[in-house]
């Protein structure tokens, strides 16, 4: 029994041995080939970003949000004083350039980005006048989609310190891309990105102003596409009204404006306008008491179906006439005050 024993010893120590060589062979050949893809990942975002094909780090995840997070790293004015917030409605259809045609000491920041709900909204904005102190004028501008749907998305739908981190502090951008890794969606977005930034794709261009507006140059237009409107959720006039407060009472002006919506989406969906009607009462009630202005832009711009590309979006050219008006309305509306 003593030699067998002696012969089963012999072979486990023999593969200990073995083991012992091999472990760091082993974590030698995982170490190289953990480094050579780190290197390898790192030359594909410098040549993506040396030919204008690296797409924002995916700090959001919406091409949008995340490449408004990219101007207002290289772009944001020192001190802005009028402050737009919305969904892609305040985005693509107002001009800001009009708010300084009438007044050359306005120094507007168009903040808005697209799909948000009323209380992505609220959050964003409230981010926003943290950064921007200077801010003397909120304009939120609205249309029905906006109230809908609340209670099924994330308010905040960025983390805050990272946007700190990446668009005011401007830190290393490389590093934005290790943390937010996901390599299926750099690379879908990489296909897609040049063209949108160049404005090559017309209803997704993401080419912005000096004052971060990204009004659509289109001749084309979709229908009205949106299709029949959901319904209001009620939490989302909640948080129009706790923005409100949170606005005037810092001592700041709130103006809630309609957009405009396509004539041809109010015949074939809201034809006795009850859906309009129903936003702007529910804005004035969500804001009563607050000292909100509210202005009804969908019904003060009158403009046929060639002025949208859509049932919400505005062309350009639409887009300067209702900011025009928007304008106009703000300075009546201090005058009155």
């Amino acid at each position: 029994m003593s030699r067998n024993a002696g012969s089963t010893i012999a072979p486990e120590r023999v593969r200990s041995a073995t083991a012992l060589r091999i472990w760091p062979q082993y974590l030698l050949v995982v170490a190289a080939t953990c480094a050579t893809l780190l290197a390898m990942y790192f030359g594909l975002l410098v040549g993506l970003d040396r030919t204008g094909n690296l797409p924002p780090p995916a700090i959001v995840n919406s091409s949008c949000s995340d490449e408004k997070i990219q101007w207002m790293r290289d772009h944001a004015p020192d001190q802005p004083n009028l402050l737009v917030v919305g969904s892609s409605v305040a985005w693509r259809n107002v001009d800001s350039a009009e708010f300084t045609r009438r007044d050359p000491a306005v120094e507007p920041l168009n903040g808005a980005s697209c799909g948000l709900k009323a209380n992505q909204t609220e959050f964003l904005t409230n981010y926003l006048l943290g950064r921007f102190p200077s801010v003397q004028t909120v304009v939120a501008v609205i249309v029905p989609e906006d109230f809908s749907g609340c209670d099924k998305v994330h308010a905040r739908f960025f983390d805050p310190d990272a946007v700190d981190e990446y668009a005011f502090q401007r830190q290393w951008k490389y590093g934005f891309y290790f943390r937010y890794f996901d390599m299926i969606s750099l690379v879908r977005n990489a296909f897609t990105i040049g063209a949108m930034r160049s404005g090559r794709n017309e209803f997704d261009s993401l080419v912005m102003t000096r004052f971060g507006d990204a009004p659509l140059y289109t001749h084309k237009d979709r229908g009205a596409f949106y299709g029949p409107f959901a319904g209001y959720d009620a939490s989302c006039f909640a948080a129009l009204h706790r923005l409100a407060e949170t606005v005037t009472s810092s001592g700041r002006r709130f103006v809630v404006a309609t957009s405009p919506l396509d004539p041809d989406w109010f015949r074939q969906y809201d034809p006795d306008g009850a859906v309009r009607d129903r936003l702007v009462a529910g804005v004035r009630s969500a804001v009563e008491g607050t000292g909100t202005q509210v202005w009804d832009g969908s019904r003060a711009f009158a403009a046929d179906r060639s002025a949208f590309t859509d049932a919400i979006h505005l062309k350009s050219s639409g887009a300067q006439q209702y900011s025009a008006l928007l304008a106009d309305a703000l300075d009546a509306k201090q005058a009155r005050d």
